[in-house]
């Protein structure tokens, strides 16, 4: 640790070291590090050249030419590349690798006149990324594959001012050695068809099922053993997996020669060497496995093959790629089928150090040579003509970054790794944090750090090694880290759904489901064997430059934007049942959920508590339901909380088995524009971000505009119970400290799995969003003075007076406004499953008040009156304080409030009750367009409106008399500001077929009585066009009319006037017309000014709107 760290994280430190608060004292400068500078990119041009197989490749100055390139201007002395062999970075973090790239040695033809002109051309030897290693102990060749890419980068580079690396020229052996009559070669084939577990790096070939048809039981491989030897020994290796228990068996067969059956059992891989000759000398040959296994539903998968065969030392195709025997000997070769004497013969054994074996014999169409072989590491050879040659076919420029990510001088907090897609929305957040948060910030391209760290090839590792480069290296090591780009476990796009993976996961290399997961703390761990993460980590997995500026645009608003209101001091916690298809006593859920409200939330938060066992079931066809539970929870969100919590089982696309939250149902629904929650989902794989062809629920949430979600701690996939219960508890401590005080979402999440251990459960859970994002926690507190009557009686006026405080002092220039919620007592409840057990939870208290008020010189005075319906001989009443101006907010409660007693207040009458609908002067029938928002003004002069939502004394709407779903608006019910006996509802009428409805409303006051008021309206179809009710008024008129309409869109209207002969004799301004009444004056003048005769006259209104158009005739009269 360094002197200028973050508070934030010394504060870290501090916390999980034991010795934190003295440590503190021993912070001091770093000293500066022996780092051997990096200087590739620096002066010159530089070419990718990308190729998918091995091959000597050659490289034209026409090849050049065509390819754009000015060949007029470069010196062929520099001519390079640089390549690092292929490989997958190893996973180790101390294993050893290339600190830079790699310059291999290259041929060149031509350069002697110091140009390189159109048929001037180098050599290179191009490796595909998949190939052979020489296992040393089994002194024997083993295939690979790159588990990353199927591509691999060469970099072409010249003139940069230095010479080029070439190949050395070595004379074959003097000595003839031993004859060699045959070489051992090799092929393999691992097919990448299957990854059932969408998961993990381990993706297996052909299919082998049981069928009664045989279909799926046989496979042939075709298998090219050019100039195999007859009557030779082939060896065959296989690697099986097992995917249903039992017994697989196999018969194989080469050609015409049956191998030895294949036996095994049970679930896993199986890995077996079989042995055969070769019977005839044919280049082609086919392998064909037959899976024996009569077990019903029987499952197994190939997962590669290998072919180690005896050969002839023969050209094919021009070329010849050989191994020398791995013995230390010298050894003679002779070589046919070589057209003629303009061959060349490589040792390939070094990719990087490609040698240029001279001195070999051609001979009546052979070559022979002897050299040197060693035990430990055959000699590989290549002999080729010109014809054998092949072409990259495409090159392309590289433009020299900025940004040296190698460079130690470099220094940031707060690194945003993302790709070129998402630049702009990337730039955008780093200028947020650094004015806001004064967080040094610095924005890297994926593509630099694979160029600078894995040679080009997109492999994860490369992130990883670039952070630890970072955090070993750099002048100012980074905190925070945040991955902003989707990525696939399909690297190689091996199922054809996304061709980029913009910054793609770590993904383990195991089969298991359970232990098969992505974890971006991989990402973070670069500093010793552990799970201990250096950095605080996150992820944003966008796909489009829309979904990057639609996170980036809600985190800016939510950082920096005055969204105030009380759902910031809102926590609401969701739990599953009991109930699922294997068990009706699972209560852990319900349990967890308790333990968590009670013990872990800070009590400065409202508590609203969703627990399925409190809602009733209905069978649907579908299975369990509890819609009053999906009602409640999408209410939640809509009106806002700070944090939604849930605990139960769970999917990518839904919550619990009931579906309380179903992603397809439910996404459309969510409206919760500038209220956005972060939420907290302990449940199975809601963040299962790495699917290439569909994204989570909980990747919409975050990636919608202006709705959804702020940021969520989620899994990414299938977790337990008490893992995730554990790692919640410890989550909210470690993000709420104190109360009126959070960390970044990152810090916590760290701090988090410090305590945790960061089990294999805990690594599945991840941050989806930024790191450094703090909730918008109420920063100041209130405090209430005083409350009289002190306790909470029935119709009493209860008047609470307080204070707003900063840093614990009164704060007497605050100026602003003040919500106030009054809470019943607290209810114990209990739910017994049907199983017996008993599960005893508290329930929130009903509300008793809810409205605004003024906070004037730092002191607040609120009133309000007491419902009857209130749990008498209760204790555990609250007072809820939230309030703001322009610049802050904060918040304050009063506890264990006594709620008892009666006042002696007499009120006979119900409330008052009138009804509207936003942007209408509202009458009884009116036309409205379809969702129209209702406005319910309700007022008691006595005893205020009852909003307890107690059984048969809410408010409620009944529309067309369906009293099976009346909808209760109590909760929307708010006072008016410095009332507490009048207050208005806003609420948005929903799925409404066009045409005539019928409304009735009903409401109590606190004494309980009731009133009751009803409405009638018409809801406009969007299909067509229409205009209803038109008419003028006055007719007869004398000197001025109005033509009145009703119409059902928005749309142009104009009224034309005409004589009873048809004569046009006024034609009045288009209006724009609302849905609904609508009206336009005359003032009787016709076009030019004259006062019309009396008689009799038409008129005829006209509509036009984007689709539609139409018109009505009417009738009038002129009289005086």
């Amino acid at each position: 640790l360094t002197p200028d760290v973050p508070v934030e994280v010394q504060s870290f430190y501090q916390d999980v070291v034991i010795n934190g608060s003295v440590a503190k004292q021993w912070l001091q400068s770093p000293k500066a590090k022996l780092v051997k500078p990096w200087r590739f990119f620096e002066v010159g041009e530089y070419y990718k050249i990308p190729i998918s197989e091995d091959g000597m490749y050659k490289i034209s100055g026409r090849f050049l030419k065509n390819n754009g390139i000015d060949i007029s201007q470069i010196d062929p002395q520099t001519l390079k590349i640089y390549n690092n062999g292929g490989y997958a970075l190893p996973q180790e973090l101390n294993a050893p690798r290339p600190d830079s790239l790699i310059e291999n040695a290259i041929l060149v033809f031509g350069m002697e006149d110091g140009r390189f002109d159109a048929d001037d051309y180098l050599l290179f030897y191009g490796r595909s990324v998949n190939n052979w290693k020489y296992n040393l102990k089994s002194r024997e060749f083993e295939h690979y594959i790159n588990p990353y890419t199927t591509t691999n980068i060469y970099w072409l580079v010249f003139n940069d001012g230095r010479p080029g690396k070439r190949m050395s020229k070595v004379a074959v052996s003097s000595i003839t050695g031993t004859p060699v009559e045959r070489f051992r070669d090799h092929i393999f084939r691992e097919d990448e068809l299957y990854n059932f577990n969408h998961s993990g790096l381990i993706w297996l070939g052909s299919q082998f099922a049981f069928s009664s048809n045989h279909e799926d039981q046989e496979k042939t491989f075709p298998l090219p053993l050019v100039d195999g030897i007859q009557n030779t020994s082939v060896k065959v290796r296989l690697r099986f997996y097992g995917f249903t228990s039992g017994i697989h068996e196999f018969r194989i067969f080469l050609g015409d020669r049956t191998l030895p059956r294949v036996s095994f059992g049970g679930n896993g891989f199986y890995e077996t060497t079989k042995y055969t000759t070769l019977l005839s000398q044919s280049d082609d040959y086919d392998l064909t496995i037959k899976y024996l296994s009569t077990q019903q539903n029987s499952i197994a998968y190939l997962d590669w093959l290998e072919v180690h065969y005896w050969r002839s030392f023969k050209l094919h195709r021009d070329a010849l790629w050989f191994f020398a025997p791995n013995e230390n000997d010298i050894f003679h070769y002779k070589i046919s089928g070589v057209s003629n004497e303009n061959f060349l013969l490589f040792d390939v054994t070094d990719f990087a150090n490609v040698k240029l074996k001279t001195g070999a014999i051609f001979q009546n169409n052979q070559v022979s040579f002897s050299d040197t072989a060693w035990a430990s590491q055959p000699r590989a050879y290549a002999l080729l003509t010109p014809a054998a040659y092949k072409v990259p076919s495409v090159i392309y420029k590289y433009e020299i970054p900025d940004l040296d990510l190698r460079d130690i001088a470099n220094s940031a907090d707060f690194i945003i790794i993302t790709h070129r897609d998402f630049y702009n929305a990337a730039m955008a957040l780093k200028n947020l944090r650094e004015t806001h948060d004064r967080l040094e910030t610095m924005v890297v391209d994926v593509t630099d750090v694979y160029d600078q760290f894995s040679g080009g090839l997109l492999d994860p590792t490369a992130i990883r090694d670039f952070l630890k480069y970072t955090f070993f290296n750099w002048r100012r090591r980074p905190y925070y880290v945040l991955l902003f780009g989707d990525g696939s476990y399909d690297y190689k796009n091996i199922l054809g759904y996304m061709d980029e993976n913009w910054i793609p996961p770590y993904e383990t290399n195991t089969i298991s489901k359970y232990s098969s997961l992505t974890t971006d703390d991989w990402f973070a761990c670069v500093n010793g064997d552990d799970l201990l993460m250096e950095f605080a980590i996150g992820r944003i997995p966008v796909r489009t430059t829309v979904e990057a500026e639609n996170v980036v645009k809600k985190i800016v608003s939510y950082a920096t934007g005055k969204q105030y209101g009380p759902w910031r001091n809102t926590f609401t916690i969701v739990a599953d049942d009991e109930i699922t298809p294997k068990s009706s006593n699972e209560t852990i859920h319900t349990r967890d959920a308790e333990n968590i409200a009670e013990r872990h939330v800070p009590k400065i938060f409202d508590l609203q508590k969703v627990y399925l066992m409190e809602y009733p079931v209905v069978y649907e066809p579908a299975g369990r339901r509890k819609p009053r539970a999906n009602e409640d929870l999408l209410k939640y969100i809509n009106q806002g909380t700070l944090v939604l919590n849930f605990l139960g089982h769970g999917n990518e696309y839904l919550w619990t088995h009931e579906r309380v939250l179903l992603d397809t149902r439910d996404f459309p629904r969510i409206h919760n524009q500038g209220r956005l929650a972060f939420w907290i989902a302990a449940t199975c794989s809601f963040a299962r971000w790495d699917l290439p062809n569909e994204q989570s629920f909980a990747e919409k949430l975050l990636v919608a505009e202006n709705r959804g979600a702020i940021a969520l701690c989620a899994a990414a996939r299938d977790v337990s119970a008490f893992g995730n219960s554990k790692l919640n508890r410890i989550f909210l401590d470690s993000l709420f400290p104190l109360p009126h005080q959070v960390r970044r979402l990152g810090d916590a999440m760290r701090r988090t799995k410090v305590y945790t251990g960061n089990t294999i459960n805990d690594r599945k859970f991840l941050i989806l969003g930024d790191p450094t994002l703090r909730l918008a926690v109420p920063q100041l507190e209130a405090r209430v003075d005083s409350i009289l009557p002190d306790s909470l009686k029935a119709l009493s006026k209860i008047t609470v007076k307080g204070t707003i405080l900063e840093n614990a002092e009164p704060m007497s220039d605050f100026n602003g406004s003040i919500w106030l919620q009054c809470f019943d007592s607290k209810k114990f409840a209990s739910h017994t499953t049907p199983s017996g057990s008993v599960v005893n939870y508290i329930l929130p208290g009903n509300p008793i008040f809810r409205g605004e008020g003024k906070v004037t010189d730092g002191q607040f005075n609120i009133n309000f009156i007491v419902p009857k319906d209130i749990t008498y001989g209760g204790q555990l009443g609250r007072v809820s304080l939230y309030f703001w101006n322009d610049e802050i907010d904060g918040s304050g409660s009063k506890d264990s409030l006594i709620v008892d007693g009666s006042s002696n207040l007499v009120d006979t009458q119900g409330p008052t009750i009138e009804v509207g609908f936003d942007g209408y002067q509202f009458a009884d029938g009116d036309l409205l367009e379809e969702n129209p928002l209702l406005i319910v003004n309700i007022s008691d002069d006595k005893s205020g409106i009852n909003i307890t939502g107690e059984i048969g004394h809410k408010i409620t709407l009944t529309i067309d008399d369906d009293l099976s779903h009346k909808i209760d608006l109590t909760p929307y019910f708010r006072y008016h500001v410095n009332s507490y006996l009048k207050g208005k509802i806003e609420y948005t009428l929903t799925n409404l077929l066009p045409g005539e409805h019928t409304g009735v409303l009903k409401a109590w006051d606190n004494s309980n009585n009731s009133a009751t008021v009803s409405f009638n309206f018409r809801i406009a179809s969007s299909d067509a066009l229409t205009l209803e009710r038109v008419m003028n008024y006055p007719n007869p008129f004398s000197n001025r009319t109005s033509f009145t309409f009703e119409i059902n869109q928005p749309a142009e209207v104009e009224v034309k006037v005409y004589t009873l002969s048809g004569r046009l004799i006024r034609r009045l301004d288009s209006i724009t017309a609302e849905v609904g009444f609508n009206a336009i004056d005359w003032d009787g003048l016709d076009q030019d000014g004259d006062v019309i005769a009396n008689g009799v006259y038409l008129y005829k209104i006209f509509a036009k709107s984007a689709k539609f158009r139409c018109e009505k005739i009417g009738k009038m009269i002129k009289m005086k």
